[in-house]
Order: C-alpha cells, then structure tokens, then sequence
C-alpha cells in the first residue's frame, strides 16, 4: 500500500469524502488529498475554537460573571460533540 492510499485512508477515516478525478494521475490525485487534508484541518481547528469559547463561557458562567449557566452547558456539548466528530 503506496503512501497516497494510507493518506486517503486516513482521510476517509476521519470522514472525509474523496472526490474521484477525473483522470488518473498523481498530480490529480494529489489534489484531491490535499483539498481534503486542507478541509480536515479547517474542520478540526473550527471545533476546537468553539470547544474552548464554550468552555470559557461555561466557566464564566459557573462563577457567577455571566448569566445563562444552562445555554453555555447546552453549547458545551454541542462543541464537545462537535470535536468529537473530528478526532
């Protein structure tokens, strides 16, 4: 198994749907592993953003320095959910 097809893979793996090109050769291929390991990235990073600014607003809110105690837990799991999805 050639190093392109344990990255994709992995890719797939982690959830990540891979174009077929059109025509096939390595350049194109290359391409398509790099647009989904570029989107993979941006999703982990994306969650790990609302991870922590839900985790700061839930620990805010637990020390009485905001209101709304009940909708920073709700977004808590949700991003907890959502990180969860990318690793």
């Amino acid at each position: 198994m050639g190093s392109a097809c344990r990255i994709e893979a992995i890719l797939t793996g982690a959830g990540q749907e891979l174009a077929k090109p059109a025509e096939k050769s390595f350049e194109k291929e290359g391409e398509i592993l790099e647009r989904a390991l570029r989107k993979a990235l941006k999703d982990r990073d994306e969650a790990l953003r609302e991870l922590a600014t839900a985790s700061r607003w839930v620990d805010r809110s637990a020390f009485g320095k905001e209101e709304g105690f009940a909708q920073a837990h709700q977004a808590l799991l949700k991003a907890l959910e959502k990180a969860g999805d990318s690793v």
